[in-house]
């Protein structure tokens, strides 16, 4: 399968429910190389990484997001 038939240009509606693959132009799977760090971690620990930017590569959050 391709990464778009799960992930959509946008969020899905919230009618969907709450654990729906997100939305966002041109998604796709980071390089082999980057861990898929979001295996066996709590909602806590994922957060937590994701704010990380020794995890991310340098990747800010909000930069991202805008």
């Amino acid at each position: 399968m391709e990464c778009t038939v799960c992930h959509g240009q946008t969020n899905l509606p919230a009618s969907y429910g709450e654990h729906v693959p997100p939305g966002a132009p041109d998604w796709h799977l980071p390089p082999l190389q980057t861990k898929m760090v979001f295996i066996a971690l709590s909602p806590r620990e994922l957060c937590l990484a994701i704010k990380d930017r020794g995890l991310t590569g340098g990747k800010d959050h909000e930069h991202e997001l805008h």
